[in-house]
């Protein structure tokens, strides 16, 4: 019986913790949106800042990361969530009488969304500051020599080119130089 009563009071101490959190969306919401804005104000001031950084490494001839890049694309991704969480405020506030929502589920519903946006908000604002490798120098570009097979060759050169083969076979030279 002692088995049961723990495992009803942690059952019991879930279900309760659980309806608290959903209720609190009703009366967070006002923070909720106000805190997505904050947030959502420094997070555009990191993503000028990575910008900024991304233009003067473009300018030094360097590549930027890919996980740049794939954070750049996460906060556009971002940006339009919170836009449409911001358009919709006034459409639930529209609706309000006195601080009174008369829709509540879409208060409820902005809300909570509200609150999941502003964690993935503060995971890219800690992200977009603690970049190290930020970019890459550009590789070299592979310079391939194309040989020519025209048999086409300069008079002087051929000329020159045999003084270098008889010295060559002479036994006598010791020592052999050649200028260009």
């Amino acid at each position: 019986m002692d088995f049961l009563g723990k495992v009803v009071d942690k059952v019991t101490d879930w279900l309760i913790e659980s309806v608290v959190q959903e209720i609190g969306y009703f009366f967070t919401y006002e923070s909720n949106i106000t805190s997505l804005d904050n947030e959502f104000e420094r997070l555009e001031n990191i993503r000028s800042g990575v910008q900024l950084r991304g233009e003067a490494t473009r300018r030094n001839l360097h590549v930027i990361s890919p996980n740049i890049q794939d954070w750049s694309t996460r906060v556009d991704t971002i940006t339009a969530d919170v836009a449409t969480i911001l358009r919709r405020r006034a459409e639930v506030e529209r609706g309000c009488f006195y601080g009174w929502c008369s829709n509540l589920k879409s208060c409820y519903l902005q809300s909570k969304r509200s609150k999941e946006i502003v964690m993935d908000v503060i995971g890219l604002q800690t992200e977009g500051n603690n970049y190290v490798n930020f970019s890459y120098p550009v590789p070299p570009v592979e310079v391939e020599a194309i040989p020519s097979h025209t048999g086409e060759e300069f008079d002087s050169r051929k000329l020159q080119e045999e003084e270098v083969m008889a010295a060559l076979r002479d036994g006598g030279v010791t020592l052999l130089g050649y200028m260009v």
